[in-house]
């Protein structure tokens, strides 16, 4: 694995590409792992991009490496063009669930 995966960096890169394909906030929102406040891909006060450029690394294995986890799976499986966003997002979130949604 290189330096670069499952990045900020990455993760700007890849939100970025899917904003281009029309994937929106409310895909976001149905990926990212927040509790108790909306994320957004840009924008404050809960901008993804705006916290990535600001963000070193994310911690190995945990919810932000995750998601984007997550969000490379959506792309790759919009890219083969065999699925929309909604489907994509629901199957995203069954293969690789955020942490908090364990029991």
């Amino acid at each position: 694995m290189s330096k670069y995966e499952l990045s900020p960096e990455q993760m700007i890169d890849i939100l970025c590409e899917l904003e281009d394909l029309g994937f929106t906030d409310a895909h976001f929102q149905l990926v990212h792992h927040a509790l108790g406040y909306t994320p957004t891909i840009r924008g404050k006060p809960y901008g993804m991009i705006e916290y990535c450029l600001k963000t070193k690394s994310f911690r190995q294995g945990h919810e932000n490496q995750r998601t984007l986890r997550r969000l490379i799976m959506i792309r790759d499986g919009y890219l083969c063009g065999n699925r929309s966003f909604d489907e994509l997002v629901r199957k995203a979130n069954r293969e690789i669930p955020p942490l908090s949604s364990r029991s």
